[in-house]
């Protein structure tokens, strides 16, 4: 892994930036908004090759776009870094170390040693696999690297901030288990979808019923699923899902601030029988979780 400036790339520029796509916005990853008063100047973007070999950061003065007249992302971006042979196609990481690289160009250019410590500050992330966490999984899932995504349903008059996401993260079907499963936080839902990482499995089926029990709806297909941005949409890629419910209504088609909620288990499977099996597998196992969790707490309250 390597960092290299636009300037130093010389004659490979314009056959590089002819390989970069996939052009996204990225939010800050080092938050400047909160380092100082001043917000940053700059909005970045982060291109990719397809091969994921080679990374280039953009940033375009914050608030400007391409022109109505459909002026080209190369035209009004300008590219001041790259990144060559990351370990993974981890895009967090990789433009916050690009930003570092950047943020540290302002005044004199940082030879090897200073952007080997940019690159050793950053951390890529360890994904377990399905198996790891909890044997009693479906078999098909065991080598897939999972990772738990932190889902917040939200009712009228009720808000949300940075530090319930950060003090509410998971990496553990206990850990899950244990905010699911306890009293509910008035006006919010909580909810974890163990999510495949790196790959897409092919599970059009789904199972969503009461943890405590079979419902009487049967299999469903699924459809994609929000992306980055609202306005875009992929492929569901989680194997399964733990979450707090209560029936949406009124004005706003929210969940009422105040009652408590029914905790329901959503399951995916290849096929409609296969998604059934799965999601009385995963429930087995996750009532058992529940339960030692629940004698753990008694004899920790005893104490």
């Amino acid at each position: 892994m390597k960092i290299r400036y636009a300037d130093e790339v010389h004659q490979e520029f314009s056959t590089v930036v002819g390989t970069i796509d996939d052009w996204g916005y990225v939010v800050d990853p080092l938050d400047s908004r909160s380092r100082d008063s001043s917000l940053s100047p700059w909005d970045y973007w982060l291109g990719s090759t397809r091969d994921g070999k080679t990374w280039a950061l953009a940033v375009s003065p914050r608030d400007s776009g391409p022109d109505a007249d459909g002026q080209e992302a190369e035209e009004w971006l300008q590219i001041v870094a790259y990144l060559f042979d990351p370990p993974q196609r981890e895009r967090e990481p990789i433009a916050e170390i690009l930003v570092r690289a950047f943020e540290a160009d302002a005044g004199s250019r940082p030879d090897e040693a200073a952007r080997q410590a940019i690159m050793d500050a950053v951390s890529f992330p360890e994904y377990r696999s399905a198996g790891q966490l909890l044997a009693e999984l479906p078999e098909a899932w065991h080598e897939i690297p999972t990772e738990f995504v932190l889902r917040i349903g939200l009712s009228a008059g009720a808000c949300l901030y940075r530090e319930i996401f950060q003090e509410y993260a998971r990496d553990s079907l206990e850990g899950v288990i244990d905010v699911v499963c306890s009293p509910r936080w008035p006006g919010l839902l909580f909810g974890y979808s163990l999510e495949a990482h790196g790959v897409i499995p092919m599970l059009p089926w789904y199972v969503d019923w009461p943890l405590s029990r079979r419902g009487l709806n049967g299999p469903e297909l699924r459809e994609k699923v929000q992306g980055t941005f609202p306005w875009e949409l992929e492929t569901d890629s989680s194997l399964l899902t733990l979450y707090q419910h209560l029936p949406k209504g009124g004005r706003w088609n929210a969940a009422p601030y105040e009652g408590e909620p029914v905790v329901r288990l959503k399951v995916a499977g290849r096929t409609a029988d296969e998604a059934v099996a799965n999601w009385h597998r995963c429930a087995r196992a996750l009532r058992r979780i529940r339960r030692q969790r629940a004698v753990l707490e008694d004899a920790a309250v005893e104490r």
